[in-house]
């Protein structure tokens, strides 16, 4: 199985294989549940992806491109933002109990805006940002026909399609047709889903930091192929 295969269909595995835990409910109960394995991934992959902007805008700033650098850098940024938004500021961590203008107005008692305040533009940016992931790289194939630099930043590879279609349906069927109120029988499981949606999402985000890096950093522009003259500088090394 290739890279690219694999990446494409772990998203999708994933899922199925997380729906038919919830026969044993236990199970079920324990991947999806606070600090536990899936939160533990999102971290996971929430932190790398940190490192890996910041590494790669560091890497630009250092080679005089400020302004793409810059770029890198904010992205970096925003993910950081992300990691202390899903462990509360380390509220999970630490276990603190704040009463807060921010605890009060939050229906899980946390120190963040995405399950309070700020609930509603979380869901809709999580939904313009899945869908970002889920179409552009189908209407990029058509028109783009070599993958660089700027495509990288811009547009997914198609094999990430999947992992950011799955949280993309998954809000838009929730917001559309409120399920929860129509099968309440699994209610708890399809809101808890919403755990998979997100390991999903950042997993593709990961997969675009690690290509960035491995494109801007170490010069090679997939994961297959070797150093290119366009990002080595070096003109004795052409593309195939």
């Amino acid at each position: 199985m290739s890279v690219a295969l694999a990446v494409a269909v772990a998203p999708l595995v994933g899922g199925l294989l997380l729906v038919a835990t919830m026969h044993w409910f236990s199970v079920f109960a324990w991947l999806i549940a606070e600090n536990s394995l899936i939160e533990s991934f999102q971290l996971a992959f929430l932190v790398a992806s940190v490192v890996l902007f910041t590494w790669i805008g560091i890497h630009l700033l250092r080679r005089r491109k400020d302004r793409l650098g810059l770029v890198y850098l904010a992205i970096a940024l925003g993910a950081f933002f992300v990691l202390g938004e899903e462990i509360s500021w380390g509220q999970t961590i630490f276990k603190w109990q704040p009463d807060t203008w921010l605890t009060r107005n939050n229906f899980q008692g946390e120190t963040n805006l995405h399950t309070g305040i700020a609930h509603g533009p979380t869901v809709y940016g999580f939904i313009l940002i899945a869908g970002y992931g889920a179409f552009v790289p189908l209407v990029a194939s058509r028109f783009v026909e070599r993958r660089n630099s700027v495509t990288y930043l811009l547009v997914p590879p198609l094999a990430l399609v999947p992992a950011f279609f799955v949280p993309f349906a998954y809000r838009v069927v929730r917001s559309v047709f409120d399920p929860l109120a129509h099968i309440p029988r699994y209610a708890f499981e399809i809101d808890r889903f919403s755990e998979w949606g997100e390991l999903s999402l950042f997993f593709g985000v990961l997969i675009v930091a690690v290509l960035t890096w491995r494109l801007r950093v170490r010069g090679k522009a997939d994961l297959h192929e070797p150093r290119s003259a366009e990002t080595t500088g070096d003109p004795t090394i052409r593309r195939p």
